[in-house]
């Protein structure tokens, strides 16, 4: 540490000293770096500084010490994980295979479901489907799961999914349940609008318009695709409506919870390495914790209150911080400062005619700059310039002053051959 006094001026008597350095300001015991600020026995509380939470001990311990120096003097942290190849077609598979052949399962009620898993990260997310047969007396007659593809990236593009693969397993359309009410709005809606280039979804609706033979009015009237509530409890059975009026009863809520489960469990199956979505976890509570302790200490190391005594004697309090401040530098002009434009105004020279009254001259456009935009001043100017030009084509198809008329001319031409003699023209 290095002290030099300054020079002093004429009204003070005092000498002033400057720390030269790279040490703390504060403590003066360390050198002032990013991560001193941490550990600084000024600003530190006496309790010390929060530590991590337990989920955040998982990602800070598997970083490096680079990463972990990035993360704690800037808040940021960057990972790589490894993450599954993305299914093309999807798959499917019976846990209970139906069997057409009886003749309860003309009459079934099938139960369709969605699920997805990581919604928070895109490339990490992972969808499932559930698809059951109930009878009408409750009896369970077939249930099955299954991944969509890739691209069906949320959980309305796995029921539209499922519904895709209900139409496809039976000739005729059943009753069906779903709680799912955007599959409800597109059924009553147009083909159209459902497979137009700008819905997510248009893929499976082309698909489903395709079975429907190109509409879906028959299956809306039909009311055969009803909507139903999910995630009740048993006191809901008996006082919910559904879609089509009806109320909600046991076997509905209970075949709902059968295919959300059946759903989730596909999904699971089909999200990324367990490990891998528990370290993302953890590294994102480990960067919310970071950002928040930089935000306090950086608060701290800026804005330390000690007392002081001035040149009288009275003490007073005043703010310090940990770093010196940088020199101030006076900011170039990017082009020297001109003088101000001067307003000139357009002067028009008349020609002399003492013969005839002419008119007052017209005040020429001020050059001037105003509060108008430069568009409007051009359109003014350009507005004055065409007046101008057809006054003066107009002045001068007008006859001009102190000239006779041909016509008065020719009238007085024929008095004066009249007035003759007539000896003269013999």
């Amino acid at each position: 540490m290095q002290w030099r006094p300054l020079a002093t001026s004429q009204k003070s008597t005092s000498a002033r000293l400057e720390i030269e350095g790279s040490r703390c300001q504060l403590c003066l015991a360390a050198t002032g770096t990013l991560e001193h600020r941490f550990h600084c026995q000024v600003t530190t509380p006496e309790e010390g500084w929060p530590q991590p939470p337990k989920r955040a001990k998982r990602a800070v311990e598997l970083l490096s010490s680079h990463r972990l120096r990035l993360l704690q003097t800037r808040g940021m942290l960057v990972l790589r994980v490894p993450i599954l190849s993305p299914k093309q077609n999807g798959d499917f598979t019976w846990l209970l295979e139906p069997n057409f052949s009886l003749s309860a399962m003309e009459e079934a009620v099938w139960y369709f479901d969605g699920s997805m898993l990581n919604g928070k990260w895109l490339p990490l997310r992972a969808t499932g489907f559930g698809i059951a047969a109930v009878a009408r007396d409750g009896q369970l007659l077939a249930c099955g799961r299954g991944s969509p593809p890739h691209w069906c990236a949320t959980a309305a593009a796995a029921e539209a999914w499922a519904l895709l693969q209900v139409l496809r397993l039976l000739p005729f359309p059943p009753e069906m349940r779903t709680d799912c009410q955007a599959l409800l709005h597109t059924i009553h809606g147009t083909t159209q609008d459902a497979g137009a280039a700008n819905r997510q979804l248009a893929r499976i609706w082309r698909d489903i318009a395709n079975i429907l033979d190109g509409c879906f009015k028959p299956l809306a009237d039909a009311q055969q695709l009803v909507w139903m509530p999910a995630h009740t409890d048993t006191a809901a059975v008996g006082e919910v409506k559904l879609s089509n009026g009806g109320k909600l009863t046991m076997v509905d809520w209970r075949a709902n919870r059968l295919v959300d489960a059946l759903a989730k469990m596909s999904a699971l199956e089909a999200q990324d390495l367990h490990e891998a979505v528990r370290l993302i976890k953890s590294s994102e509570t480990a960067v919310r914790y970071a950002a928040s302790l930089l935000g306090r200490t950086t608060h701290a190391a800026n804005n330390h209150a000690i007392v002081v005594t001035d040149e009288n004697g009275k003490e007073c309090n005043k703010v310090v911080r940990d770093a010196m401040p940088a020199p101030r530098r006076i900011k170039r002009r990017l082009s020297p400062s001109g003088a101000k434009p001067v307003c000139k105004q357009a002067t028009t020279t008349l020609p002399q005619n003492s013969g005839a009254d002419l008119p007052p001259p017209r005040k020429a456009p001020s050059l001037c700059p105003s509060s108008d935009k430069p568009w409007q001043v051009a359109k003014k100017l350009e507005s004055e310039r065409l007046r101008q030009r057809v006054e003066e084509i107009g002045s001068s198809l007008s006859t001009s002053v102190g000239k006779i008329p041909a016509s008065d001319r020719i009238t007085a031409l024929r008095q004066r051959i009249a007035s003759r003699p007539c000896s003269a023209h013999q």
